[in-house]
């Protein structure tokens, strides 16, 4: 076992040996008989967890995508040759091109002078009869290209601009009744081909028309195809199909546009936030920052992007529950070569940026994830240790109250204001709420693990919710008080409905929105396993009611929390509007528990709070680790831990939780996102936290840091089957 956590030295012997060794580990991975896709396994089709995509056998699939925008109306066919045989040979799976297309591709015909529609009416496309006479056969040959390289085709049935812009006599080209025939018109006729349908195409949806426009496009694409393919919608920048369609069956995964800048909180962390949300489907970042962008289309103030730009949301996203992602380069999404009209100012032209750095570096993000079990993984950013100047661990400093054990909570607050924490019987934090409560919110709804806003999720056991309109004491805190208002004691076993067993009053049952996302215990007790809403259909009044007539309140709960980390606070219970008002809630704050209990005292949100201790001493220094901006740090890791990945984005030292793996030793690599090659680093004791040290440090090196539980004996990170 290893007796050392970091990379030694930066010597010239020490570059000399880590040469060596990755060398090695390159000549010891195996070749792969193929850099694309695998079409002759079928369909692709959503897999059971709805969290990615695999083929019709089960076989996850990579989406390792491109924006070849133009691809169809731009190259000729040797052109397109040339750039789709340079995407295979790089690991690419999906060539995201534009069948209407956004240049002016209504009107300017293609290489060999054909245009797509006869009078600009998307319902007569502009076909004739025989092969490679128009603009349909071209489609066709790319598409059919593409197929034989192991390439999917994201097919854009036309760019936004034909359903959302004025176009001709003030009004676009698509109608409700037009898209649905057009889109019929496409199902047919590639009803056989490999591809995956993408609508919108960079624009808003404004209203309920635009919508209709969407969804008769979509229903008309499933009638003429049948329903082999899938299906999604590409938004504008910055926003998600989700927020638009989310609950539609014909999107079969949400795709966005987080938009072309370089910080994490510019749009990268919508990716988890499109994760979390519920019912479950997956999610992909179709349109990153592109390779030599104007960085967030400001040229003149931060310059253009370089592959270390696009490399960081390639992990960023992966790593924040994406199930592949899409590189895009500047000059190869317009197909951009001199004679040609510039947009956004192209650095070079499209047959010599398909070779820039970032274009031949995504395959290696792809290498890594299919290099360890790919349909158990799950985002995790609670690995990270955050950051402390004394050089302690980031655990340093805290008197963790919470553990990930059966553990009981109660909060009382008397008539005359004294408010107490009790963990497990024993008195934890004591103070004053005073005030009354002639503020309280008559229709606050109750819920449990959560926010009602869905954005403050907890995860754990509950064992036993109980409230009771008054203040119990140490002595009936001890024992099993009787007369609540309001009980929860989860004896269902089955079902989306948690009955409130109290006998008093109405009963304010709550309604489990998903029920994936949690799961009966034998013997009583429901686990909140992922994000969850658990609520009352309408306020609590009887609770309420009760509280403010007695002027006191006790919280109980028995619970068993999933870590130490989960913040916000997470909520555990709560009669609250959103995370900014609410009567009161009992929450998770990392190592701590905290309630805030609003009166005429305190702000509409129940603060200041009473916390036992467990929060944090001050110390930390969360935008170095995690990081923000440039410097993000996100990790993830499979359901059974028995493999983490980290992603770090500069080279700089940080720590991590080894509880992150199951095992009692951890093998922990070196993984370099700019050539696909592994370092071993050593086996650990898996005990606490460790900090790591990347090989280099500096800016724009970026590292991915694996850990295995050793017993698995996987592969270094990478390797190809």
């Amino acid at each position: 076992m290893s007796d050392s956590n970091t990379y030694p030295g930066t010597c010239q012997g020490t570059h000399r040996i880590l040469r060596f060794v990755l060398l090695l580990v390159w000549l010891a991975a195996p070749a792969a008989a193929s850099a694309s896709a695998d079409l002759g396994r079928g369909p692709l089709k959503v897999s059971e967890n709805k969290r990615f995509l695999v083929h019709a056998d089960g076989k996850p699939f990579f989406w390792l995508g491109d924006t070849a925008w133009e691809l169809f109306h731009r190259l000729n066919r040797e052109e397109a040759d040339r750039y789709l045989e340079n995407r295979a040979a790089n690991g690419y799976t999906v060539i995201q091109a534009v069948a209407l297309a956004e240049v002016d591709g209504h009107r300017d015909p293609n290489p060999y002078g054909h245009l797509p529609l006869v009078d600009l009416d998307p319902a007569r496309p502009a076909v004739k009869d025989g092969r490679d006479n128009d603009y349909w056969d071209h489609v066709d040959y790319i598409v059919d290209k593409a197929n034989s390289l192991g390439l999917y085709i994201g097919f854009l049935p036309t760019w936004g601009r034909y359903w959302h812009d004025s176009v001709r006599d003030g009004k676009p080209l698509f109608t409700v009744q037009n898209a649905e025939v057009y889109g019929e018109w496409l199902g047919r006729r590639y009803r056989d081909k490999h591809l995956i349908w993408i609508l919108g195409g960079d624009r808003t949806i404004r209203n309920e028309e635009d919508k209709e426009i969407m969804r008769a496009m979509a229903r008309g694409i499933r009638a003429g195809d049948g329903g082999r393919h899938l299906m999604t919608f590409h938004p504008r920048g910055g926003q998600g199909s989700a927020q638009y369609f989310h609950d539609e069956d014909w999107l079969d995964f949400n795709m966005r546009q987080n938009g072309h800048n370089v910080k994490f909180y510019e749009g990268f962390q919508n990716t988890r936030a499109d994760y979390d949300r519920t019912p479950i489907k997956p999610v992909l970042d179709g349109e990153p920052i592109y390779e030599d962008h104007p960085i967030s289309f400001r040229a003149a103030e931060r310059g253009h992007s370089i592959a270390s730009d696009v490399r960081r949301p390639l992990y960023w996203n992966l790593f924040s529950g994406a199930f592949g992602h899409t590189y895009g380069h500047h000059s190869v999404w317009q197909m951009w070569q001199p004679g040609r009209g510039l947009i956004n100012n192209p650095l070079m032209p499209w047959y010599e940026a398909i070779n820039q750095s970032g274009a031949l570096q995504m395959q290696y993000g792809r290498w890594l994830i299919e290099s360890r079990p790919f349909l158990a993984r799950v985002p995790d950013d609670s690995i990270l240790v955050a950051h402390r100047p004394d050089g302690r661990s980031g655990e340093a400093g805290r008197r963790t109250i919470v553990q990930t054990k059966k553990t009981h909570v109660v909060y009382t607050r008397n008539e005359a204001g004294r408010a107490t924490l009790y963990v497990n019987g024993a008195v934890v934090k004591s103070g004053t709420v005073g005030g009354d409560l002639s503020n309280w919110d008559d229709g606050f709804c109750l819920a449990l693990g959560n926010e009602l806003t869905e954005d403050r999720p907890w995860l754990g056991e509950l064992h036993r919710v109980a409230l009771y309109a008054r203040a119990l004491t140490s002595s009936e805190i001890a024992e099993t008080p009787g007369a609540p208002t309001v009980l929860y004691e989860f004896k269902e076993g089955t079902g989306r409905v948690v009955r409130d067993t109290s006998g008093v009053g109405t009963p304010l049952d709550l309604q489990v929105k998903d029920a994936s996302t949690v799961q009966w215990l034998a013997g009583g007790g429901l686990r909140i396993t992922k994000p969850a809403m658990i609520a009352s259909a309408g306020p609590a009044t009887k609770l309420i009611d009760a509280v403010k007539r007695s002027k006191a309140m006790t919280i109980e709960v028995w619970v068993k929390p999933e870590n130490t980390t989960q913040a916000g606070p997470a909520r555990i219970v709560t009669v609250s509007r959103d995370s900014g008002g609410r009567n009161f809630t009992l929450g998770q704050l990392g190592g701590a528990y905290e309630v805030r209990f609003r009166t005429t005292t305190t702000s509409p949100n129940g603060e200041p709070a009473l916390a036992t201790a467990g929060a944090d001493d001050g110390l930390t220094v969360p935008t170095a680790v995690p990081g923000a901006g440039r410097y993000r740090l996100v990790a993830t890791r499979d359901i059974d831990r028995t493999y983490a990945m980290i992603y770090a984005p500069a080279g700089r030292p940080f720590s991590v939780r080894m509880d992150a793996i199951a095992g009692p030793e951890v093998k922990a690599w070196w993984y370099n996102p700019r050539n696909g090659l592994a370092m071993a680093i050593g086996t650990f004791a898996n005990t606490g936290s460790r900090q790591f040290t990347t090989p280099d440090p500096g800016e724009m090196l970026d590292w991915v840091l694996v850990l295995d539980d050793a017993t698995k004996n996987y592969p270094a990170p990478g390797s190809r089957k």
